[in-house]
């Protein structure tokens, strides 16, 4: 019921064109029709999802995380968060019965891959070489720009 109530305010919000009471129609139908699938075809649908937007998330979050130590560095989010949506993509891939043998064994020499983990440590690795890229183009800018501080040193010698 709330979720129905609040689904349809913020429609309303975002297209005011449209009654309340037919929004809040529409999403009791969807309801209706989303718990007549039956829960096996629910979990068949949400488990690859699921599997992919998982192992992302957690990174994201520990990313934002990271970053309040690290500073802001967007190729550390970019390196770590494709490196974990590989991995996502092929446990989804297991999860619908596709399974390539060569992808596999790949893919399963890094730890805890046998519990789902896989990615942890080539998102930790692909993150903080990330993180290394972008402080080395920031210095190397910040370089080929003078310093007013040794310009004016330099003129005093």
């Amino acid at each position: 019921m709330t979720a129905t109530r609040t689904s349809s305010k913020y429609q309303i919000e975002i297209y005011p064109g449209i009654a309340y009471s037919t929004y809040a129609g529409i999403f009791v139908l969807i309801g209706l029709l989303v718990s007549n699938l039956g829960l096996d075809l629910i979990l068949k649908l949400a488990v690859p999802l699921l599997a992919f937007i998982y192992p992302v998330a957690i990174v994201l979050i520990v990313l934002s995380l990271v970053e309040r130590v690290t500073g802001e560095s967007r190729k550390m989010h970019q390196a770590a968060v494709f490196v974990t949506a590989v991995y996502a993509c092929y446990e989804v891939l297991i999860s619908v019965g596709i399974e390539s043998e060569t992808v596999g064994f790949l893919l399963g020499q890094t730890p805890f891959f046998e519990q789902g983990l896989g990615w942890m440590l080539p998102a930790f690795v692909a993150g903080a070489a990330g993180y290394g890229v972008d402080r080395y183009r920031r210095r190397a800018a910040s370089g080929n720009r003078r310093n007013p501080a040794i310009q004016f040193n330099d003129d005093i010698k």
